[in-house]
Parts: structure tokens; C-alpha cells; sequence
């Protein structure tokens, strides 16, 4: 159902963003369902990018090199003057962007998004046994991008800066952004109707008689905290033996999914825990119908909508204390909330969750709690709002 029209004169919204139009990922998945639903609200609206998504074929385009150069700066004068718009939105694009994006647009209202702040979610291939010495080299690496955040956060001439979760918020705040700026908007709920049902022509990733059937889904990086599942997974097998552990994801490093493989073969898991690189949407939906408990073992989330998805589909829930996590899980009698990077806690939760019976009714309860709560429609009236803002 497309977004209601504005009850208000739409407002001529620019979108920039420092992503490549042919990549992947939630960050471009987003700025095109915002600037879509934008446009479907009434606003009149433009991209300049590199290429124009396949999705927002129609919309006016402006070029803008990738990764933004030498040239990002004229390139952005250029789409403002002919476009005029009355606010931009910086979608996507690191810290050097963002500071060109502050000199350039100085003549018009700016706003832009954080998916997260630096080092989090930064990946480093190296030290994945141990998360301490893993963390402190990464974190250390990136202090000349974190320095460089701290002082834009605090001197930008940027109206708003939007992220996902009361995480971010936190971080943001953290490194010098002004409170009045941030405004936190969370992602929508929507699956399309075939995740909700069975195809028998889809063949399952669990062995027959596989108990319990567990279930991650997650790109192989070692901030998404596959390891601390794998090992929660070995902690548990001499009292679940037909247990089964899937993890779905692209592989984001090299590196991290040798170390997992290496793991699991150590353990003795390798009948048990399998990975899976590349799963068809038609093969994750039906994952998570069959799975018992889905696991997020993240050490760092912008807002998780895997996990969301997850809620949808399977009865028990784990999730690490990072982006939304927590606020999609409360009040929820099976799911539980753990510290990132504690495999204890984990393995508690698991245990407690698998001695209770699932319960079909509950999970349609939760499913209507969540749409309620995490709205597309919702989510297209506060960034509107936040535009408006900009304005005055």
C-alpha cells in the first residue's frame, strides 16, 4: 500500500549519497524505500549518485562520482543549482564525504544518516580468537576516522542526523553531537506474504530429526559474533546430540569465515554447524519457519532488522544487547536480551528458551506488536518531520 499523501505542501527533497547504485546492503536498500515512499507521499524528489538504482527508474538523477573524488564537490553544487531543492538527505558515505557535503551545502538545510559511528561494525581480519586484543587493534586503527567524526559531529552545519536505535543515539551523543540534532527513526516491519508460507518445494537446511534446530542469519564478520554461537552451540551438544546449527550470510571476511570453519572443526562440529554463503530469500524464510530458536550473537548493530524478520517467523528469540535489539525483545516471555560477547549468557538463555513449549498464538501476538511498533509509514512521516524541522 503505497504512503498517504502529504496534508501539507510537499516539500523538493535532494538525496546524495556517497553508496555505489550497482552495491548491496541495508544502507542502499533503505535510501531507496525512503526515497520511493517519499515520492509516493507527494514530495518531489531527485538522487545524486553514481548510477540511478534499477529500483528508482523515473527519478530525476544528478552524477555523482564513486567513491566520491576530487570532483564530489562540483558535482554536488551542480545537482543543487539545478534541482533546488529545499532540503538534501545524505543517505550513505564516510566522513570525508559528509565534511564536503557540510562545505557545499551551507545554502540549504542538509540532513543525513548514520547507520553507525565509527569504529563500530569497522572490520579487521585479524586476532578473531580473542575479541579483547581484536577490538583493541581495530579501535586504535581507527581513531584518525573517529577523531574526524568528533570534530564534524560537534562544528557540522547539519540541521539533523538520523539513525535506527537508541545505540546509535547513545554513540552519537558520545563522540559530540549535539542532542537536539539527533533524531532516532526505527526501520519498518514488512515481509512479503510467501515467508509466512510453507513451500514443500523448498528443501530444508536441518538433517531429518534435527533437535534443536538453531539458527543465525548474518554477514561472516567477527563484530556479528558467530563464533560466540558457535562455541554456545558446543557448550550444548552433550545434552541436545541431534542439536543443528545453521548460519546464513554473505561472507564480509575472509579471513573470519576460515576462523569459524577452523572452530567448528575443533569442536568436533562439523556434522552439527554448517554455512551457508548465499541463501535464496525463498531459503532463509523457510529457515526461520523451521527453526526452533533463532540466536543474534552481534557485538554491533546499527538496528538489526534480521532479527526483526526473525520475530516474525520463529518462536525463540536471542539477541545481544546492541542496536534494537533490546527494545524489539522486551516484554517478550520467549526471547531473551544478552551482554555482546558473552557465551554464557548466551547458552542460559538457549537453555532456559528450549525447556519452554513454543506457543503458535504468541508469535502471531508478537507479529501484531511489532507491526505496530515498527511502521514503514511511521517511519516515512518522521523523516518528513525531520525535514520539516530542517526547515525552520
Amino acid at each position: 500500500m503505497p504512503p498517504p499523501r502529504l496534508r501539507f505542501a510537499p516539500m523538493r527533497v535532494l538525496f546524495i549519497t556517497g553508496l555505489t547504485g550497482f552495491g548491496l546492503g541495508g544502507a542502499r536498500t533503505e535510501e531507496i524505500r525512503l526515497l520511493r515512499r517519499a515520492a509516493q507521499a507527494g514530495c518531489e524528489t531527485a538522487m545524486c549518485s553514481d548510477v540511478l538504482a534499477d529500483e528508482l527508474a523515473g527519478t530525476r538523477h544528478f552524477r555523482l562520482d564513486y567513491p566520491p573524488g576530487e570532483r564530489a564537490a562540483g558535482q554536488a553544487d551542480a545537482a543543487v543549482a539545478a534541482f533546488a531543492p529545499e532540503v538534501v538527505h545524505v543517505v550513505g558515505g564516510g566522513i570525508r564525504f559528509l565534511a564536503t557535503c557540510d562545505r557545499q551545502l551551507r545554502a540549504v538545510p542538509w540532513v543525513f544518516t548514520a547507520h553507525n559511528v565509527p569504529p563500530a561494525e569497522r572490520i579487521l581480519s585479524r586476532f578473531h580468537g580473542n575479541s579483547h586484543l581484536h577490538y583493541a587493534v581495530r579501535n586504535t586503527l581507527a581513531l584518525p576516522s573517529v577523531w574526524s567524526w568528533r570534530k564534524f559531529l560537534k562544528r557540522g552545519k547539519f540541521a539533523r542526523t538520523i539513525c535506527h536505535s537508541n545505540t546509535v543515539a547513545r554513540r552519537l551523543e558520545e563522540v559530540g553531537c549535539p542532542t537536539e540534532k539527533i533524531v532516532e527513526i526505527p526501520f519498518g516491519s514488512e515481509l512479503p506474504p510467501a515467508a509466512f508460507a510453507q513451500d514443500p518445494a523448498q528443501p530444508t537446511v536441518f538433517p531429518p530429526g534435527a533437535y534443536p534446530r538453531l539458527l543465525t542469519i548474518a554477514g561472516l564478520a567477527h563484530h556479528k559474533g558467530q563464533f560466540d554461537a558457535v562455541r554456545m552451540a558446543g557448550r550444548l551438544m552433550p545434552d541436545f546430540p541431534k542439536l543443528s546449527y545453521c548460519l546464513i550470510g554473505m561472507t564480509r571476511d575472509r579471513n573470519y569465515r576460515a576462523f569459524l570453519e577452523k572452530t567448528i572443526r575443533d569442536l568436533g562440529l562439523a556434522e552439527r554447524v554448517m554455512l551457508l554463503h548465499a541463501a535464496s530469500e525463498a531459503a532463509k524464510f523457510s529457515a526461520l519457519r523451521e527453526a526452533d530458536l533463532y540466536i543474534q550473537p552481534s557485538h554491533e548493530e546499527g538496528f538489526c532488522i534480521a532479527f526483526l524478520e526473525a520475530a516474525m517467523l520463529t518462536p525463540r528469540l536471542i539477541g545481544a544487547d546492541t542496536g534494537a535489539i533490546a527494545a524489539m525483545a522486551a516484554n517478550d516471555v520467549m526471547a531473551r536480551v544478552a551482554p555482546p560477547g558473552n557465551i554464557a549468557a548466551l547458552e542460559s538463555a538457549a537453555r532456559e528458551l528450549l525447556a519452554r513449549q513454543a506457543d503458535p498464538p504468541a508469535i502471531i501476538q508478537r507479529r501484531q506488536r511489532l507491526r505496530a511498533s515498527y511502521s514503514w509509514d511511521a517511519y516515512l512521516a518522521a523523516h518528513l518531520q525531520a525535514y520539516r524541522d530542517a526547515l525552520s
